[in-house]
């Protein structure tokens, strides 16, 4: 896992690279997933798991390093979607764009620490 106080704004290597370098896929699996990409579009992890070149779990977890995130578990999500809703009401975001953008917004009920969970972090 990264180091905690990842810069932002350093570059991190391409996904593919990533997955390549430890191991989770083959060059022929970049090659071909990279071809299907320039034909079609898409993320390119969703293509190498699409085809069966890489476990979504390693996917994760190189997006998680390449973006400076952490992976939760969704057990450790709050129950109560007050939760949220009363994190939400506290921006000067609409609640209708944390729907757009499927991601939710939560602070640690020990030290009011924000979190963000989304179904696509690069997007946000």
């Amino acid at each position: 896992m990264s180091d905690p106080a990842h810069d932002f704004l350093a570059p991190a290597p391409p996904i593919g690279e990533m997955l390549e370098s430890a191991g989770h896929i083959s060059s022929a699996d970049l090659t071909k997933a990279l071809s299907f990409q320039e034909q079609f579009g898409g993320r390119l992890g969703a293509i190498l798991i699409r085809i069966g070149a890489v476990a979504e779990q390693d996917v994760l977890i190189a997006l998680s390093e390449q973006l400076g995130f952490v992976i939760i578990d969704r057990t450790e999500l709050p129950k109560d979607p007050a939760v949220y809703a009363d994190c939400l009401s506290g921006t000067s975001i609409t609640p209708m764009w944390w729907v757009d953008a499927g991601a939710l917004l939560w602070r640690n009920e020990d030290d009011g620490t924000p979190n963000c969970i989304s179904r696509d972090p690069p997007r946000l």
